[in-house]
């Protein structure tokens, strides 16, 4: 015997009339908004710097959404990515790095990646590190993807070597395709 089907309007009609789930939701709402407004007040250091070079925003993800550029807040970004904020913060930091002008910062922002414990931050920075490669910077980028310590943030290196037109780049993704942990990335791209 089959279950008979119900409209999703029904199935919300009959969840809001479960008090259960209704204080369920309301309790997982709040607590939603209680993180979400601790954020807000640990991120305001940061904001109010931003602001002091152009940029009113209401948090650092909100950059990594922009096309405009903004190489004024860089500084900024990287003088905050240090301190001692929630992951999710130091994450958004981290990835409103991930743009190409922030090439000049690249041996900081290599030292924060080999430092990092926390493995959103850890994957941001590797993102940043991707972005901001360039022929110059290839070979480090190349020994960071070779690197197992790295763990698995070395898949999100991949994409400055792939993006590279260096042979240094081709011969470490030649190499790559053979590491278990990298190799089907690697041969995911012959089928694009």
């Amino acid at each position: 015997m089959s279950r008979a089907s119900i409209t999703a309007s029904e199935l919300m009609a009959q969840l809001n009339a479960d008090p259960e789930f209704v204080k369920r939701r309301a309790d997982r709402d709040a607590a939603l908004e209680k993180w979400s407004k601790r954020l807000r007040t640990e991120e305001e250091p940061l904001l109010a710097d931003l602001r002091k070079v152009g940029w009113e925003v209401t948090s650092a993800w909100e950059l990594v959404k922009t096309s405009t550029p903004y190489p004024e807040a860089l500084p900024v970004l990287l003088s905050h990515l240090s301190r001692p904020y929630s992951t999710r913060i130091r994450e958004g930091i981290a990835r409103a790095m991930a743009v190409r002008d922030a090439c000049i910062y690249w041996s900081t922002l290599r030292d924060l990646f080999t430092r990092e414990k926390e493995k959103e931050v850890r994957d941001a920075l590797a993102v940043v590190l991707s972005a901001a490669s360039n022929g110059s910077l290839i070979t480090q980028l190349a020994e960071l993807a070779k690197d197992p310590a790295n763990g698995s943030s070395r898949l999100l290196l991949l994409r400055g070597l792939r993006r590279s037109k260096s042979p240094t780049a081709r011969e470490t993704l030649a190499e790559l395709a053979n590491d278990p942990a990298l190799a089907k990335e690697i041969s995911s791209w012959r089928k694009e």
